[in-house]
């Protein structure tokens, strides 16, 4: 352990004031030493404020040098379990983090591919999509296979977009998800079996693998969370089973409690809450949304925790054009609204839209041209990923009468009109025919 360090520093003062607060007390109630600075009257720094990717390389470099995890979510100023997950991210293709441990995609990524669901799915295409399906995992779908893999899905569903509908297209199809197997020839999978015992000792195992106790949405392995918590009457029940202690519990909030959660959100960063922060982690501050239904409205309870409300800068033509024209410095180019909400630019997109009429007209004050229209159709390298994928799945190189018979996607037309021919793109492609 450096000899510098917060931790030394934290060990010494616990070697030589043993009658004073232990550093876990001070955490405890005062979520850490910076908040012990505030409530004893002195300054204290604000944390780190900077972009989500350097926020996990930052965590992972800490790490790395003995840091505990609560001085890094001090240091960071998130809470102690995103900390870890920080540390536990791996990257998106396009080099962004990402937390969920089955995800191939980032939130960016994702939603750009997702999009490509608009169109609607005929009959025929949903049964051929869930007889490859079933061709491909040895079984038929399960609902809980299509949907996002951060929200417990296959990575399989996702990373194919869109070869394989969203399960809300197939049931509005067909009526019910059993009704489009019963359609397809299958009948309903039947889930494995769990016993008590082989829950509790996945539990145990997910948690010796990653050092901490997983909470519900964290839980990225099988069975699946709802299977846990019906069998032992709710999460926190199922770890209590396996032995493990959960890291947090629900409690009920009395009023006052909610006032002293928001003052004490105010002394840790310095400023009062706002609605739009996630103070409802770990049970240390109140949820937005208890804390209006109790008091009617936010400014409502900032003033009876005789807090000031926090009223953002006004939206003027000035601050508009010197946000677009920073937003074009660091990016080399002019943003689309979906690029501002991605970055989280202030003012917020829909602010500009409404004091300048529209987001050209705010591009056009600024002097910045329209940001160029994205490509359309998935991109050369994905067309032909998919073309060795299916060389993968079958063992032979696909003829365009399968590719059209199976319903892949991207379509032959399109294929033909991105490299020419048939045969030129399994050439680029580095299948023999």
């Amino acid at each position: 352990m450096p000899p510098g360090s917060s931790a030394a520093l934290a060990e010494k003062w616990e070697r030589e004031h043993p009658a004073w607060p232990s550093t876990a007390v001070v955490r405890r109630h005062l979520g850490g030493l910076r908040g012990l600075l505030l409530a004893a009257g002195f300054s204290a720094p604000l944390p780190i404020q900077i972009p989500f990717a350097e926020r996990v390389e930052t965590a992972g470099r800490l790490r790395a040098d003995g840091v505990p995890w609560a001085e890094i979510a001090e240091l960071l100023g998130v809470a102690v379990d995103t900390a870890r997950r920080y540390v536990n991210a791996h990257a998106c293709a396009c080099g962004e983090p990402i937390l969920a441990r089955d995800s191939q995609l980032c939130r960016r990524c994702s939603s750009r591919n997702r999009t490509r669901w608009g169109r609607v799915f005929t009959e025929a295409e949903i049964v051929a999509a869930i007889r490859a399906w079933s061709r491909v995992e040895g079984r038929a779908p399960a609902i809980v296979d299509w949907r996002p893999a951060d929200q417990g899905g296959h990575p399989r569903w996702e990373r194919e977009c869109p070869r394989f509908p969203p399960r809300s297209h197939v049931i509005r199809r067909f009526g019910s998800w059993n009704a489009a197997l019963h359609a397809s020839g299958m009948d309903r999978p039947r889930p494995r079996a769990w016993s008590d015992q082989e829950i509790s000792e996945a539990l145990v195992s997910w948690t010796a693998a990653h050092g901490f106790v997983p909470s519900s949405t964290e839980w990225d392995a099988s069975p699946d969370r709802d299977v846990i918590a019906s069998r032992f009457g709710g999460w926190n029940a199922a770890l209590a089973a396996a032995g493990l202690e959960p890291r947090f519990v629900r409690r009920a909030w009395t009023d006052e409690e909610l006032l002293e959660g928001l003052r004490r959100f105010a002394r840790d960063h310095g400023r009062p809450p706002r609605a739009m922060d996630r103070v409802g982690s770990l049970g240390r501050y109140p949820s937005p949304a208890l804390v209006v239904t109790r008091f009617g409205s936010w400014s409502q309870a900032l003033l009876a925790a005789d807090l000031e409300p926090g009223n953002p800068p006004p939206t003027t033509d000035e601050r508009i054009v010197e946000a677009l024209r920073a937003y074009r410095g660091r990016h080399g180019g002019s943003p689309s609204p979906s690029a501002w909400k991605a970055v989280g630019g202030l003012p917020a997109a829909e602010t500009i839209i409404r004091h300048c009429g529209s987001w050209r007209a705010a591009l056009t004050l600024a002097g910045l041209p329209p940001p160029a229209p994205p490509p359309r159709g998935p991109s050369d390298s994905e067309i032909l990923a998919a073309l060795r994928s299916y060389v993968r799945e079958v063992g032979a190189a696909p003829t365009i009468r399968a590719w059209t018979a199976e319903r892949r996607r991207p379509g032959v037309k399109l294929i033909r009109s991105r490299f020419g021919s048939w045969a030129a793109a399994l050439d680029h492609a580095g299948i023999a025919q």
